[in-house]
């Protein structure tokens, strides 16, 4: 982790230009790729906490999984978390905040299986659950059923009842989130910038959830800047790249965080006409979000457009005070007569 800028709209939501340090690593990427981030589950450490406690287990102390009694085989597909940790020495607290999916809704097999160590009224409900599939919905809707807060719907099954290995079994291992590359390595070398949108909701019952990923680079402060790392893996999108002419035309169309690839092929543009002497050819950007000020990179957007990376800027807000509500499908259609030659 190299750096991270920060952006706030006020209401809980913040959007983060990610700075990634490739100088040491020998990982090629290319703009419009992905790149798939394995976070911890920083966001659900308070939440995780008191599932410790309730699981009866120290986050410090040290455990060695074996395989439960009764199973065969500990495969990677039937059971990815037990097999990743089988074997080894691990602390409770490192597998449920860098491994386990705690965040994960509960599957209904695995409400069939904790209901065989609950009580009634519990018991009966997570019964339902996984059998009623209107039920288990039901639940996910007003409650979350997060593993993280499972000792908290149901309140039967703490006291250390339910057996470690069975949870290794049951819960998923975190899963990657994928984001689309936003720099070009020919502008940014030894760099590899990603723009990411803090997520925030509420379940039915009121409570406010996070984003597991979006919130770990959310509040990364500065302090962690350079010490912060993250498990991440580049894949190629071969299907989306500039056209290797620099001259062809191009509109890009983006929403949001959308923007992040274009900003990428925004510095490649830039780099490529830099480096090769050579003029571009006409590129609109057509983006979109609520209003002017929730507009991401607006400094970025007028250097690009003053470059030549972007000869037609088409801004749509849906929230503008005093304008009518207008979507980029709006724009398009609005501008159709400057875009169609374009295409």
């Amino acid at each position: 982790m190299l750096h991270v800028d920060k952006a706030s709209d006020g209401f809980g939501r913040a959007t983060v230009l990610v700075r990634l340090d490739m100088s040491k690593l020998r990982v090629p990427y290319k703009s419009g790729d992905h790149v798939a981030i394995q976070p911890p589950n920083t966001a659900l450490e308070p939440q995780l906490k008191k599932f410790l406690k309730a699981l009866g287990r120290d986050a410090d102390a040290i455990f060695e999984a074996k395989k439960p009694p009764g199973v065969d085989a500990v495969s990677k597909e039937r059971y990815p978390l037990l097999h990743e940790v089988l074997g080894h020495k691990h602390t409770v607290g490192n597998v449920f905040l860098t491994m386990a999916a705690v965040g994960d809704v509960v599957s209904p097999q695995a409400c069939d299986q904790l209901a065989d160590f609950a009580k009634d009224p519990d018991r009966q409900r997570l019964r339902e659950a996984a059998v009623d599939v209107d039920k288990h919905k039901e639940l996910v809707k007003t409650k979350g059923l997060q593993w993280v807060n499972i000792f908290d719907d149901f309140p039967s099954l703490k006291a250390g009842k339910v057996p470690m290995e069975l949870l290794l079994m049951l819960i998923p291992v975190i899963r990657p989130r994928l984001y689309s590359v936003a720099s070009s390595p020919a502008q940014e070398p030894g760099e590899l910038h990603l723009v990411v949108g803090r997520l925030v909701y509420k379940t039915g019952d009121g409570k406010k959830r996070l984003g597991v990923c979006s919130n770990f680079f959310s509040k990364l402060d500065v302090k962690d800047e350079g010490l912060a790392e993250v498990r991440f893996q580049v894949r190629p999108c071969t299907s989306f790249r500039l056209p290797p002419d620099l001259l062809s035309p191009i509109i890009m169309v983006a929403t949001g965080t959308g923007l992040a690839p274009f900003r990428g092929f925004m510095q490649e543009r830039l780099a490529l006409a830099k480096a090769n002497n050579c003029s571009l050819g006409p590129a609109a950007l057509i983006v979109g979000c609520k209003n002017k000020a929730e507009l991401l990179l607006q400094e970025e957007l007028k250097q690009a457009t003053a470059g030549g990376a972007v000869t037609m800027l088409l801004e749509a807000f849906s929230r503008e005070p005093g304008q009518p509500k207008c979507y980029v499908q709006d724009r398009v259609r609005q501008d159709a007569g400057k875009l169609r030659p374009l295409l």
